[in-house]
């Protein structure tokens, strides 16, 4: 364990600027100081030798890691040829972090130069999973992080963290280009240690015994959408994860599919896809997301089928880089002050296909949850999904255009008519992209152009309504159902109406208001009446 003092980066001077953890209750000890912890915390460093429960991934303790120092070192000094009068020094230290809160747990992962995983590294998965949490931490608590810093690496005062025992990469030796042979012999013969798992080491020479042949790990990721191709699609822009013990390296999937490690390994590597990026984390339920893949010494193909809980994870993954990496029809992005947590939930709730939980601080959580079945419990198909990723994405693009104070007086009307807005124009883009032209009116877009609110006297009326869509589109749907709109607006675009409009339409009248002051396209004060009118007469 290690106590640090120094500020870690500029963000910390956030964290005392506000106080925000003045509260909390944290240690930091020296690495010899474990024996002074409370028994509690000498518990908490235990790992089971292995565990699972439900989706959760399953992990067997590795007796050997042939990236720690000491085993490095104590191979280090008994090779004949290692060069005369060198020395060997750590490159890293592996840690492990313990956020208390989720702001904690945003900062520390706001380091993009840091890559963080929530199971152990010295840790071989021996079953596949979607998610880890420590099994002497709550179920509904945050887990510990694990992951392999500088040696200088410095965490905030107030974040508990344990340094778990030095490494060695040799690739991050400052001299391994000059002396690459050597490096490679020692590196391969730890693996060969750690391969017969006796965590030993002979005494006699293994100079001429150890292959120093590596290689270079690669993936191929693909996913399945039937509406837009009747074959596997490559999934851009997603995270592949490298590892064998504390040897850590990821790599971000091209256009086709496809990445390759920036690092070399020895015999087997263990593939996953941690689904994160810079501006968000998709989570299974309430912990990060992961595909596991296999242990292999060759290439990883991964096509995801669709249904399967992976793919949802891509399809989702696909409306965000769509959202963040995209023009996002040209209108406010949903960027949050750290990264936006959306949360799968392969289940069905009556109430939901999804939901936004918008924050009222930068200090308290920015969710968004999707849920992955119908009302059969069969799986969603993969336009609802992304459509509804996008739905919700729609929500935090009007509180960040708005501010949250006009946000939270606008009533759900607008709210949810403008994000069903979004979607719509969101999902007829997107699909675009993909070779796929879907018509206004597409039965695989929801039907809120179809949609009757309700009555004054009966149903409460739905706020999901096409009103926005109805500025946009050329379909008048009054024309085939009288008892629709009649809707005689067309070709808006998404940015002038939430330049012109969503500002400061707070209601029905609010929005009539806004409409007759910026009247685009030869759009009439009697159109606007007659639109209006219509939902009027429900009551909204």
């Amino acid at each position: 364990m290690k106590t640090t003092t120094n500020k870690h980066r500029n963000g910390l001077i956030l964290c005392a600027a506000v106080g925000i953890f003045s509260v909390m209750l944290t240690y930091s000890c020296s690495r010899n100081d474990e024996d002074l912890l409370p028994t509690s915390q000498k518990q908490r460093h235990q790992v089971a030798t292995k565990t699972t429960s439900g989706d959760m991934m399953a992990l067997l303790k590795s007796n050997y890691d042939p990236y720690r120092f000491e085993n490095m070192y104590s191979i280090f000094l008994n090779l004949s040829s290692r060069p005369a009068g060198m020395t060997l020094s750590p490159t890293g230290m592996y840690v492990r972090v313990l956020p208390s809160s989720e702001y904690q747990l945003d900062y520390i992962e706001s380091d993009t130069n840091q890559l963080w995983f929530d199971y152990p590294l010295d840790c071989e998965v021996v079953n596949a999973g979607y998610y880890y949490q420590d099994p002497n931490t709550p179920t509904d608590s945050i887990t510990w992080l694990y992951g392999v810093v500088p040696l200088n690496y410095q965490f905030a005062d107030s974040i508990f963290y344990e340094v778990l025992y030095d490494v060695f990469i040799p690739e991050d030796a400052p001299d391994y280009n000059d002396i690459k042979d050597f490096y490679d012999l020692l590196e391969a013969t730890s693996c060969d240690i750690a391969a017969s798992q006796n965590g030993t080491y002979s005494e006699k020479p293994v100079d001429t015994k150890a292959s120093t042949q590596k290689w270079t790990p690669s993936a191929t990721i693909t996913y399945q959408d039937q509406l837009a191709s009747t074959s596997d699609i490559p999934l851009g822009g997603v995270r592949v994860v490298f590892k064998k013990g504390t040897k850590v390296s990821d790599a971000i999937t091209n256009s086709a599919g496809q990445c390759q490690s920036s690092k070399k390994f020895r015999d087997k590597v263990e593939y996953s896809i941690k689904w994160d990026r810079k501006y968000w984390k998709i989570r299974y339920d309430k912990n990060q997301a992961y595909t596991t893949g296999p242990k292999s010494n060759s290439s990883w193909t991964l096509n995801m089928q669709e249904s399967t809980i992976d793919n949802m994870f891509a399809l989702i993954h696909r409306a965000l880089i769509t959202t963040y990496y995209g023009n996002f029809g040209n209108i406010e992005k949903p960027t949050v002050t750290f990264k936006m947590k959306i949360g799968y939930i392969h289940g069905y709730d009556p109430s939901y296909r999804g939901i936004h939980t918008s924050s009222s601080t930068i200090f308290t959580k920015e969710i968004i949850k999707i849920w992955g079945l119908d009302s059969t419990f069969h799986p969603r198909k993969p336009h609802q999904i992304i459509q509804t990723a996008f739905h919700e994405l729609g929500h935090r693009s009007h509180l960040n255009f708005v501010g949250k104070n006009k946000f939270v007086q606008t009533n759900k009307f607008i709210k949810e008519s403008w994000a069903v807005c979004i979607a719509w124009a969101m999902i007829r883009s997107y699909y675009a992209s993909q070779g796929v032209t879907l018509s206004e009116h597409d039965g695989h877009i929801r039907h809120y152009q179809y949609l009757i609110p309700g009555t004054k006297q009966g149903d409460e009326c739905t706020p999901y309504t096409a009103i926005f869509v109805d500025l946009m589109d050329t379909y008048n749907q009054h024309s085939y159902y009288n008892e629709l709109p009649n809707d005689n607006i067309s070709n808006y675009t998404l940015k002038q109406i939430q330049d012109n409009l969503i500002y400061s339409a707070r209601d029905l009248s609010t929005l009539q208001n806004a409409l007759n002051t910026y009247l685009l396209n030869g759009t009439t004060t009697s159109d606007v009446s007659t639109m209006v009118g219509y939902y009027s007469g429900f009551g909204y």
